[in-house]
């Protein structure tokens, strides 16, 4: 659902268990925001920001991509 997200935590090497770990969340609760049934938390948001030392802005890394129906 974030594929900036993901984008940038594939160039960067960081899995999804790594920043589970860092927000002190399981993996199923991080697994559960970046598909889109529940929100990141603004400090969230900005930690992964810092962790995955990302130039994008909040608004294009966390970016949704509209499902096609």
């Amino acid at each position: 659902m974030f594929s900036n997200l993901e984008a940038e935590m594939l160039k960067k090497q960081v899995t999804r268990q790594e920043l589970a770990d860092s927000l002190d969340i399981t993996y199923q609760t991080f697994n559960n925001k970046i598909t889109g049934k529940t929100s990141f938390k603004l400090e969230e948001m900005l930690l992964i920001k810092k962790i995955l030392k990302s130039k994008s802005s909040l608004d294009t890394l966390f970016k949704v991509k509209e499902i096609k129906k």
